[in-house]
């Protein structure tokens, strides 16, 4: 007589997939056997899943590259004097970019060398709004302030660029500059007022 052998109490006490030992069910443990080297294959790409790098990140690093690259074509066709040509680079720049401050700032420049002030007006605002303690965005403000002969508010932004770079020439001039605007046009407002007076 062959001996009984007991497998139920095994089957039942163990973890489902420990049922039916490979000695009693060789089928059982080649189809184990391969899920056990499915896992591991599975295993690494799951983990280099895991420690790549957050989508956010890389689409950051894409754009504030391609904004490097827009920003050098705008401080290229600003040498050759192409001004509109800089403009349409700095603006893709902002749009890949838009907490650089540096950008604001080129951007402004090129339209204040095509005489649209506001517009270079409200570029530098913004520059300085991100980067306050910069100053040159401090003088791209004063010279828009200057070119909208707000000669006094020009004064006090030369000011505030002279205390972040002091005894910087070409602010210590601008400045001066600035102070002959208001004299001048203190001087033509009281002559025109003069004048008005003359011919009541």
């Amino acid at each position: 007589m062959r001996p009984s052998i007991h497998i139920e109490s095994a089957a039942t006490n163990a973890a489902p997939d420990e049922q039916w030992p490979s000695k009693f069910c060789p089928l059982f443990a080649a189809v184990k056997k391969r899920a056990a080297v499915t896992r591991r294959r599975r295993e690494p790409a799951q983990a280099t899943m895991a420690d790549a790098p957050p989508p956010n990140e890389s689409s950051e690093d894409y754009a504030a590259a391609h904004a490097l690259e827009y920003k050098n074509r705008g401080n290229a066709k600003f040498k050759e004097k192409d001004y509109d040509g800089a403009v349409q680079a700095f603006s893709e720049a902002i749009a890949l970019d838009p907490s650089n401050a540096v950008l604001y700032s080129n951007r402004s420049g090129a339209y204040l060398a095509m005489s649209h002030v506001s517009k270079a007006f409200k570029d530098a605002e913004e520059a300085v709004r991100l980067d306050p303690k910069w100053p040159k965005a401090l003088a791209r403000r004063a010279t828009a302030e200057h070119a909208l002969t707000r000669f006094i508010t020009a004064q006090a932004t030369w000011r505030k660029a002279l205390q972040l770079d002091p005894g910087n020439e070409a602010y210590e001039k601008a400045l001066q500059a600035a102070k002959d605007g208001e004299a001048l046009q203190t001087k033509e407002r009281i002559e025109d007022e003069k004048r008005k007076e003359r011919e009541a």
